[in-house]
């Protein structure tokens, strides 16, 4: 199951990156960064994925764990971005029902 959820996920990340890399001065400030987002996102959903299948071996007792380092504030900046997209999704839907 793993193979069939990360195929198409790593293909809407790598593309994502590519259009990133290849667009900063042919979009919008805007649309480049709902490019930035889609990639965020889809890397956030690959690291659930990863972390749902680390469950099902914990459960096994095949889990090994090791350490590793990350950057803080990059992180955080991306779940600041990803969550700014959300709400203002919410808050457009949201406008958007109560003008009916």
């Amino acid at each position: 199951m793993s193979h069939e959820l990360r195929t198409p996920l790593n293909a809407i990340i790598g593309f994502s990156a590519i259009l990133i890399d290849a667009a900063p001065e042919m979009l919008p400030s805007r649309l480049y960064r709902f490019l930035q987002n889609i990639r965020a996102a889809g890397s956030h959903l690959l690291v659930l994925i990863n972390d749902i299948l680390d469950l099902a071996k914990i459960e096994s007792g095949k889990l090994q764990l090791q350490a590793e380092s990350f950057d803080l504030r990059e992180t955080v900046a991306i779940v600041e971005r990803v969550i700014k997209g959300m709400a203002r999704g919410a808050r457009h839907l949201h406008r958007h029902r109560h003008r009916r």
